[in-house]
């Protein structure tokens, strides 16, 4: 018997590549949707994510991560350096939006785990000297980080490519390891870290919440943020009124906790998160469906709690574009020729040389 359980996880894979054990794991556990590491080629990616979609139930979240850098950069435009969005003006990233949407149409993909809004360690200084002096937060800080996502999300949504922005509340670059804290104020995090949430908040269907230790919200139970009702329900819901999907990445955030995957998705979605990356394999899953179980028939886990999730996934789910038949190679060909004159038009200077 099916558990609709499934519907709460998103399964990591690292390649897109069909395969006994992959029909296998959608049939039994009938997940979200999946998310790849890789892709091959955009051909194999599009014959896999077709079916997948067959093989599942509703329609599902078929994804990577991609902002320019990722898999689909690395395929189309092998050759020419590489271009991060946060290099970009804001018109720029809404073409690299535009590009990266019509790659992942044509693969078949519908969810970009995409963009990142963290701020630099640089941003984040300026921006306590601009709020202090109240002048205008210059170029380069939180505000053009935030319009320059925002653009980059206008850019997917040409193609029904649904973002996932990340990672909630904030995690600065320098603190990006397996357990890293987070030791910035509410009001630092409010002013700063937190503009792009409090911005984009009503347009995004999918947040994902940071593993970071936050010591504003859990200072004498020190717990990575998805796995916080602090920052989950008390800032994401109550403060910023977020209505989708908040997703939690089981694997980093049982890392920086200390504990066992299957543990984690229990407190993750106990904390209000709605979908939990999983890793894609039988044993983690099977862990991760009994823990979930286990949970709700003690009590741990309210029924409600799982309804509200499962809610919102369904709510995400309908927006999803549906797969395309096989790309041809002149349509390959052609977003290969864009992609590569975009990347070579907007790379930096020392990359360009020789």
């Amino acid at each position: 018997m099916k558990s609709p359980l499934g519907h709460l996880l998103l399964i990591e894979s690292p390649s897109a590549a069909w395969s006994p054990a992959l029909e296998r794991l959608l049939a039994r556990f009938q997940p979200a949707g999946l998310a790849f590491r890789g892709l091959g080629t955009l051909t194999a990616a599009a014959e896999v994510c077709r079916k997948a979609a067959s093989a599942l139930d509703a329609a599902p979240f078929l994804a990577v991560e991609e902002d320019g850098g990722g898999p689909l950069g690395g395929l189309l435009a092998p050759g020419s350096p590489a271009v991060s969005l946060e290099q970009l003006e804001q018109r720029s990233a809404e073409a690299l939006g535009k590009l990266v949407g019509a790659a992942m149409e044509l693969a078949g993909l519908n969810f970009d785990l995409a963009p990142t809004v963290d701020l630099s360690p640089a941003a984040t200084q300026t921006a306590e000297r601009t709020s202090r002096s109240r002048l205008p937060i210059p170029s380069g800080q939180p505000a053009e980080v935030t319009c320059r996502a925002e653009a980059f999300i206008r850019g997917l949504a040409r193609h029904r490519v649904l973002p996932c922005v990340r990672r909630f509340p904030g995690l600065p670059a320098a603190l990006d390891g397996l357990a890293p804290v987070v030791d910035r104020t509410m009001i630092e995090l409010w002013r700063q870290d937190l503009l792009p949430y409090r911005t984009l908040a009503a347009k995004l269907p999918m947040v994902e919440i940071s593993h970071a230790v936050y010591k504003a919200y859990d200072y004498e139970f020190p717990r990575p943020a998805s796995l916080s009702p602090s920052v989950v329900e008390g800032l994401l819901r109550l403060k910023l009124r977020y209505q989708g999907v908040a997703l939690a990445n089981a694997l980093l955030s049982s890392r920086a906790a200390g504990i066992e995957v299957s543990e984690t998705a229990v407190r993750a979605l106990g904390a209000g998160c709605d979908l939990v990356l999983v890793p894609g394999d039988e044993k983690s899953l099977d862990a991760v469906v009994t823990a979930v179980e286990r949970a709700v028939d003690f009590g741990q886990l309210p029924r409600e709690r799982i309804e509200q999730a499962l809610g919102r996934t369904r709510h995400a789910r309908r927006s999803l574009a549906t797969v395309r038949r096989q790309p041809s190679e002149r349509d390959l060909a052609r977003l290969a020729n864009e992609f590569e004159a975009f990347r070579r038009r907007h790379a930096a200077p020392e990359q360009t040389l020789g």
